[in-house]
Formats: structure tokens, C-alpha cells, sequence
């Protein structure tokens, strides 16, 4: 718990000041997280997780979700879990879904508290987010009393925070995008779309993540474009770290 903590807190003041998680990070922790399995002489459900983390976190830095720092820092912070709760099994996988939907949900909340000025002028598309997480939530709650003959509270939990994360990715794709003068333009910038010229792309290539280049920069300038569309980041490790910890509290705890 202790070297996730450091691991947490590293990751995320690099994030928060640097938009970025230094791959030295990621790799001395694994490094670490390494050492405590092979001490513990556990088992190979550990790379197991580790791996699936790694494609889930691969995949969501493929569609634009992400980093690819981020995405290496949830599969390190995924060992880290799975050295805390053992799963083996459909557990692991429930265990990154878990992860996966709290860090979302927490994420969508903090959006839409800083955003509130902007959102809260969009009602009606809020509503229908709501109602239809509501629907779902509800849906799956009947689900599992049937299945488990209980309600469980982890699968609603899944439930709230993945129907709230899925029905209101349209708002959130458009709070994170923004109109801003080629001056603001930086190196690492995610653009919205791949700017063609020709038939052919000359900036935000899907093979560096849509990331903007300092030669890409120039190419604009010279090119006289003044404004752009950029996807803005977000610090993910903060709530990525505050996922896990939620998560070991509340299984150790249930």
C-alpha cells in the first residue's frame, strides 16, 4: 500500500505538472511491484493482470482516451492491486473494469464540476444522461438480485459509473475540445481531427497519438493557419491512483 501511495503520488505530480507520466516512473515501480511478487512467491495471475491491464490501457491511448504514459502508468498501478486483493480468474477482469469505470466516473464529475458554468446551461442533454445511467443502473441492479439472489453493490457500483461514463461521453468530448490561436499551439497537443492537405496528413498523425510536433508548428505558421481544434488533457494518474485506493478499501472492507 505504502509503495503504491509513493508510485500515486509520483505519477500524478509529474501529471499534473507536465501533462506527462516519465516512463522512469512506470518502470522503476513495476521494477518495484516486481520484487514484492517475487518475494511473496506469488503467482502468475500477477502478469496476468498486469498484461490485460497493459491492452486495456493500450486501447484506450489507441481511441484518444489517454496517454501512453498513462496507459503504462494503469497497468503498473493494475499490479499494484493485484498484489494487494490476490484476484485470480474472471477476477482480474472485474478488478480493471472496476478501475477502469471508478477513475472514469471520478474523472466525468471533476469535468463537469470545473465546466459547470458551461454545463449547466445544457440541461436537457444532461437529463438524458442521467436517465439513461438511471435505466441502466436500474437494469442492472434487477440483474444481479436475480443472478445472486442479494443486491450487489459492487456490480451497481460498475453499473452507476460505467452507464454515467458511456451516456455522457458526448458532453464530455466536447468539453475537453477547444479553439485556441496558433501561438497557444505546443509540442504534445492532441488535435481533434488530423489536418490534411492534399490527400495527404500533414499534422496530428494517428501513429504518434495525434500529437502535435514542433515541425508540424512550423508547417502551420508557414502555412498561415490561425486557429486550431485541440482535445485537452487531463491529469489521469490522480484519478486513477484515488481508483485503486477506493477499490482495496472497499473490498477489503466488504
Amino acid at each position: 500500500f505504502l509503495a503504491f501511495i509513493a508510485f500515486g503520488f509520483t505519477a500524478s505530480f509529474f501529471d499534473l505538472r507536465e501533462q506527462r507520466v516519465p516512463n522512469a516512473v512506470n518502470a522503476g515501480f513495476f521494477a518495484l511491484a516486481l520484487a514484492l511478487w517475487f518475494f511473496e512467491n506469488a503467482s502468475f495471475w500477477f502478469f496476468a493482470q498486469f498484461g490485460l491491464a497493459l491492452v486495456v490501457g493500450y486501447a484506450l491511448y489507441k481511441a484518444g482516451v489517454w496517454g501512453a504514459g498513462d496507459a503504462k502508468f494503469f497497468a503498473v498501478a493494475s499490479a499494484f492491486s493485484w498484489l494487494a486483493l490476490k484476484q485470480t480468474g474472471v477476477g482480474i477482469v472485474i478488478e480493471i473494469a472496476l478501475i477502469t469505470c471508478a477513475s472514469g466516473l471520478l474523472l466525468f464529475a471533476f469535468m463537469l464540476a470545473r465546466n459547470w458554468g458551461v454545463v449547466k446551461r445544457r440541461k436537457k442533454e444532461l437529463t438524458v444522461v442521467f436517465l439513461k445511467t438511471g435505466a441502466w443502473s436500474a437494469a442492472w441492479a434487477i440483474g444481479s438480485f436475480i443472478v445472486f439472489k442479494e443486491f450487489n453493490p459492487v456490480l451497481f457500483a460498475v453499473a452507476v459509473a460505467s452507464g454515467l461514463v458511456l451516456s455522457g461521453v458526448g458532453v464530455l468530448r466536447e468539453l475537453w475540445v477547444k479553439k485556441i490561436g496558433i501561438k497557444q499551439a505546443q509540442p504534445g497537443m492532441v488535435l481533434v481531427k488530423p489536418l490534411q492537405a492534399r490527400g495527404k496528413t500533414i499534422c496530428g498523425s494517428a501513429s504518434n497519438g495525434g500529437l502535435l510536433t514542433v515541425g508540424e508548428i512550423r508547417v502551420l505558421n508557414k502555412a498561415g493557419v490561425r486557429y486550431l481544434l485541440v482535445r485537452a488533457t487531463e491529469p489521469f494518474a490522480p484519478f486513477i491512483s484515488l481508483a485503486v485506493v477506493i477499490l482495496w478499501w472497499q473490498i477489503l472492507w466488504l
